[in-house]
């Protein structure tokens, strides 16, 4: 699954070929997603990679089951 943030994350998106499945509510709904077992790449301006974080850090605080992510800077 593939979801886009902001206009760069589309751009990235289009630039690899790939089709965002998720465009909207992008943060909860990655979250959401990861929570029901399914792998995302949330593509993103780095200026919103500590938001994305935080939102990850904060579901994971209330979960037993933890949401693995890494981050990777592209380009």
């Amino acid at each position: 699954m593939v979801a886009t943030l902001d206009v760069a994350g589309v751009v990235v998106a289009r630039k690899l070929g790939l089709r965002a499945g998720i465009r909207y509510g992008v943060l909860g709904a990655t979250i959401e997603a990861a929570q029901l077992g399914l792998d995302v790449v949330l593509l993103l301006p780095e200026e919103r990679a500590a938001e994305a974080v935080q939102a990850i850090e904060a579901a994971n605080a209330k979960l037993e089951d933890k949401i693995p992510y890494e981050s990777i800077a592209l380009g």
